[in-house]
């Protein structure tokens, strides 16, 4: 499980994953502020730079044009970085240079007046220019440069030109191009000083800008200490201490010990006018006011929060598991386990299965409830995100992110790693990280799984529109044990669809037994029911009285039309109960009781609703979980996962070859040797595939799937003869 040391980290951490494939080409106006995407910028300039300096300097124009070309609209925007703001005027200095020594002064002048722009304070330096070129930017700069002074009381106010920050009072003759713009002074506490200027070449705009205040101090104390203090929904802080001596009146004067409350929380400059205040603390009712602050002091009467606990049962399968609420190292006890002072809220249960896994889950605990939780060990799943490696719908991955994450609170299948989760990794910053393609980046997500013990990866993939239906989204899910993929692909833009799948995921059947009649049952286009066709000696069916040519039309008071009536009726059942079973008998009604039984289960090799890296987890637990029979089910069905993507040789290696089911009928040795035969036979050894179908073979009573299911030797039978050809038939 993955442990957080510190503050939740929000959903914009894992979003810089959103950047990760950084070798995609430069697109003007979507440039993203990256190291990469300055170093090409860098790039294209030193060879310009180059060519400016040969006995042709036009040959650099064509990669100066690309990057002013690139860059601009950042310019008009506002939103130029200080590195390409660099870039920028250093292409239009050369720019308007080769214009000028080729006669085209006009145009040098255009670009004189774009570095200008970019750099109101730029000039240019003698030592490197020709003079003449130096005299006429000067001339550029005389005709389009005012000045901006600006003083205020209280100094130290933010002095903004149309929203962008020029810099704090006092703001001494700062270089502006000629033109109308919005003068913003603004200080915390104080009213919005703004006005508009009409900057002129030559002349200094002065200002001296008085604010008005408009704010107040608040001063709240709480019973108990260690409370959070929001203020319009933003955390200001924590409660703490012992109230001093000095407020002990005040305090007294409210109803409340001053040996019970805080010391004085001060909230400062607080905007004049209501504002709500939430006072919180885990275990104890939140309280919420609306609050009006008037100027200077506003000392609020002491908040004293009550307390709100409830039960917590925590039973599991097996026992003696430890449990522990969110992040402490402390365990609550052990399973089964009955707490009745546990604190509410979203509380994160987790228990420990030692050596055999855990299971977590964030609980909504209420005042006075009685909660009661069964569990059982299961995978842990890291949701690293839906990523966009095309750079082309960042927006979108986010809004998908959020969707998915929503909708995977309620995904019960396994321990859920979500962005923001109490136990999210504040130590992994993606932001910082480069991966160069789709392969490298499933390497560093599961790197990250490993290092926080999680078993599977989730994640999401925009794929490229086609300009119609908008971008697929490919959803992949990564185990930590191998390099096998489960990847399913659906519209983007079909959230519906989205919920959908992952409702069957959290629904599907991985169960490694079934309830079992022991009767193999058929449909026939006459007669309605279940026929028949063959009952396993000692079986279940034969114990009750159950013969080949039986219908079983009716179960339980049931009707049953077909055999998948019957199936579905048998599906609802535990082993052990008893069926009451109408049959259809030459012709004569007969009731029998038949007691369920217990059959193996196994999946199968392809399946498109099977996820089976989920399935593959599952199974590592359940063999580790288990003893006996259901242990070496489960091995088998972790081949059969291998299997499934092609890693025959580990299949054999660490599931197959040591596995050994000793059972006269259904899933046996026939049904294990098969399997070993096709991993053999995938990896080219024909004569080893040989001899496991031959050993298939001569192992009576083999199945597949269950131990209703087709028989094994006919379809080893095959497989030999494939090998083998014309050889005498059996």
């Amino acid at each position: 499980m993955i442990e957080k040391h510190g503050e939740n980290i929000g959903i914009t951490v894992f979003l810089g994953l959103l950047l990760l494939l950084a070798g995609t080409p430069l697109i003007a106006g979507e440039l993203p502020d990256t190291e990469e995407r300055t170093q090409e910028l860098n790039r294209i300039l030193a060879r310009a730079e180059s060519l400016f300096d040969s006995p042709d300097q036009s040959r650099a124009i064509p990669d100066l044009n690309e990057i002013v070309r690139r860059l601009e609209g950042y310019v008009q925007t506002g939103q130029l970085r200080p590195a390409w703001r660099d870039i920028y005027v250093s292409a239009l200095v050369m720019r308007g240079q080769i214009l000028y020594g080729l006669g085209e002064f006009q145009k040098a002048e255009e670009d004189f007046k774009k570095i200008l722009e970019a750099n109101p304070d730029y000039r240019m330096d003698p030592m490197q220019v020709s003079p003449k070129i130096v005299a006429d930017f000067d001339e550029v700069r005389g005709k389009a440069i005012g000045h901006l002074t600006v003083r205020s009381a209280p100094p130290v106010a933010e002095v903004k030109i149309d929203g962008q920050l020029l810099g704090v009072t006092p703001l001494v003759g700062k270089n502006l191009t000629r033109g109308e713009y919005r003068l913003t002074v603004s200080l915390l506490g104080y009213r919005d000083h703004e006005e508009i200027i009409v900057v002129e070449p030559g002349v200094l705009i002065d200002r001296d800008v008085n604010l008005e205040m408009n704010a107040g101090d608040c001063i709240l104390f709480t019973s108990p200490a260690g409370v959070s203090v929001y203020l319009d929904g933003k955390l200001k802080g924590e409660t703490s201490g012992e109230a001093p001596a000095r407020d002990a009146e005040f305090i007294r004067k409210h109803g409340l010990d001053p040996k019970e409350a805080s010391a004085p929380f001060i909230i400062p400059l607080v905007s004049l006018g209501q504002h709500k205040l939430t006072l919180s603390k885990r275990g104890w009712t939140t309280k919420a006011y609306t609050l009006n602050v008037h100027e200077g002091e506003n000392k609020i009467a002491p908040v004293v929060l009550q307390p709100s606990r409830c039960s917590l049962v925590v039973k599991s399968t097996p026992s003696g598991a430890s449990v522990f609420l969110d992040n402490e190292t402390n365990p609550l006890g052990e399973t089964p386990l009955q707490a009745r002072d546990v604190y509410t809220g979203d509380v994160k249960v987790r228990v420990v299965f030692d050596g055999k896994g855990t299971w977590s889950e964030v609980l909504d605990l209420k005042k006075d409830e009685r909660v009661e939780v069964d569990c059982a060990p299961r995978p842990t799943c890291l949701f690293a995100g839906i990523l966009d490696p095309s750079q082309e719908n960042p927006s979108l991955a986010k809004e998908l992110t959020d969707q998915w994450i929503e909708s995977l609170r309620g995904f019960q299948r396994v321990n859920r790693i979500l962005p923001g989760d109490v136990d999210y990794p504040d130590d992994v910053l993606f932001g910082t990280r480069r991966f160069q393609d789709t392969a490298s980046l499933r390497k560093g997500v599961l790197d990250l799984a490993r290092g926080g013990e999680a078993d599977l990866v989730l994640l999401g993939l925009l794929g490229a529109s086609d300009g119609l239906s908008g971008p697929p989204l490919h959803i992949e899910l990564l185990s930590v044990h191998h390099e096998g993929v489960d990847r399913t692909t659906f519209p983007a833009n079909d959230p519906e669809a989205h919920r959908r799948w992952l409702n069957e995921v959290n629904q599907a059947d991985l169960r490694i037994r079934m309830p079992w009649l022991g009767a193999v049952v058929v449909d026939t286009s006459i007669l309605p029911g279940a026929h028949v066709a063959f009952v396993v000696p000692q079986g279940p069916a034969a114990e009750a009285g159950l013969s080949p040519g039986d219908a079983i039309v009716e179960v339980n008071g049931r009707q049953v039309v077909e055999v998948s009536g019957l199936l579905t009726l048998l599906d609802e059942t535990q082993p052990g109960q008893t069926l009451s079973l109408r049959l259809k008998r030459d012709d004569k009604e007969v009731d029998l009781d038949a007691e369920v039984g217990s059959s193996p289960r196994l999946l199968p090799l392809a399946d498109r609703d099977i996820l089976y890296n989920m399935a593959l987890e599952e199974m590592l637990l359940r063999r580790t979980l288990s003893s006996g029979e259901d242990r070496q089910i489960a091995q088998l069905n972790l081949a059969l996962c291998l299997m499934h993507f092609g890693e025959y040789e580990r299949a054999l290696s660490t599931s197959l070859q040591p596995l050994r089911l000793d059972r006269p009928y259904g899933v046996n040795d026939a049904t294990v040797q098969y399997y070993i035969g096709e991993c053999f036979r995938h990896l080219g050894r024909d004569a080893e595939a040989a001899a496991a179908y031959e050993k298939a073979i001569n192992a009576a009573g083999g199945t597949f799937e269950y131990d209703g299911g087709l028989q094994v030797k006919p379809a080893a039978e095959a497989r030999l003869a494939e090998l083998i050809p014309n050889q005498p038939a059996r």
